[in-house]
């Protein structure tokens, strides 16, 4: 008895709790974008356009435009964040704000007669200002693939919905 008297006073508060809604900039901005999708062996790997398509109508709805730019030819030779971060600050272009999308894909085995996969993410957002601190979030979201064909760029656009929640 007194858990049911609990319970119904718990749901009746849970139904007080008033959601915040997003963050919405107050005039379009642009935000300058760099996708890397790497391997484990460190091998740099095409980002699927309907992820950064996916990713831009997700910022949309924040009032930012995204201005995806093309991943240099010695990305990857930039093993640290920082690095990399510092590159896209001095090549934003007219972008007052910049996003740093980094993924890794792993293949961990096979599980039930699928592929697992596991797409480790790091996001990086910041102004294009040096002086100015970033922000990071880092994040796995878990795949599983029907094909041993299918590979880093799969696991990617699988992982796609979980990374464009964040």
């Amino acid at each position: 008895m007194v858990l049911i008297r609990l319970i119904g006073i718990l749901l009746g508060l849970s139904a007080c709790v008033k959601v915040r809604p997003p963050a919405v900039a107050p005039a379009k901005t642009e935000l300058a974008a760099v996708f890397n999708l790497s391997t484990i062996d460190a091998v740099s790997v095409l980002v699927p356009s309907s992820i950064v398509d996916a990713i831009g109508v997700g910022l949309g709805e924040h009032n930012l435009v995204l201005v995806a730019l093309a991943t240099p030819s010695g990305f990857v030779d930039r093993r640290a964040t920082g690095h990399r971060f510092q590159w896209l600050q001095q090549n934003a272009g007219t972008a007052s704000h910049v996003l740093l999308v980094q993924a890794n894909a792993v293949r961990l085995g096979e599980v039930g007669g699928r592929y697992r996969w596991v797409v480790d993410v790091h996001l990086e957002i910041g102004s294009t200002v040096p002086e100015y601190p970033s922000t990071t979030a880092s994040f796995s979201v878990p795949v599983h693939l029907q094909h041993a064909h299918q590979g880093a760029e799969d696991a990617l656009q699988a992982a796609s919905l979980g990374i464009v929640r964040r």
